[in-house]
């Protein structure tokens, strides 16, 4: 599969700055507690990575979830839970990490069913925001950068599987 890239939206330097930021944030914000983790599967692995190493001296827990909302390189609008966590949540400070928000779906789904389970508090923080493409009125509570209503490739992001590892964040031509 080829791909006519139209410009860089983040490079490597910048998605590193931004990820250190988000990681003093929410250190800041959960001294003295020990949240559980819960990044959304496939796309939230690079970001969940590098997120995580930079709260490496942090206390917390780690569970995920793998949802599904795309198909063919667009956002279906039907959400599919593949796996969900394991650890009890109840009680518990929850983030849920991802590498965009875009539509909102997932996040809201997801902040619903967390809250459902007996959450204590549901966050999520997510690497980019594409705030144009929002289907429904919410909001991440840790966001790297704004970024275009554009189709993005790498960091996570992918065209049916490929491109989820590149470096930097790509816009790609229709």
């Amino acid at each position: 599969m080829t791909i006519k890239m139209n410009h860089v939206v983040l490079t490597e330097s910048e998605i590193k700055s931004l990820v250190k930021r988000l990681a003093d944030e929410i250190r800041r914000d959960y001294v003295n507690r020990q949240p559980i983790m819960v990044p959304i599967m496939k796309g939230a692995i690079v970001f969940t990575a590098d997120l995580l190493r930079e709260l490496s001296d942090m206390k917390f827990d780690f569970d995920y979830v793998d949802v599904s909302s795309y198909a063919h390189g667009a956002s279906t609008g039907d959400l599919q839970v593949e796996v969900n966590v394991k650890k009890d949540i109840t009680g518990r400070d929850v983030i849920l990490i991802d590498e965009i928000i875009d539509t909102g779906l997932t996040l809201d789904f997801l902040q619903a069913e967390f809250k459902k389970y007996g959450a204590k508090t549901v966050a999520s923080v997510v690497a980019v925001d594409k705030k144009a493409g929002r289907k429904v009125d919410i909001e991440a509570n840790y966001v790297g950068a704004i970024v275009p209503n554009e189709y993005l490739l790498g960091y996570g992001m992918d065209l049916d599987g490929n491109y989820r590892f590149l470096p930097q964040i790509i816009a790609i031509k229709n």
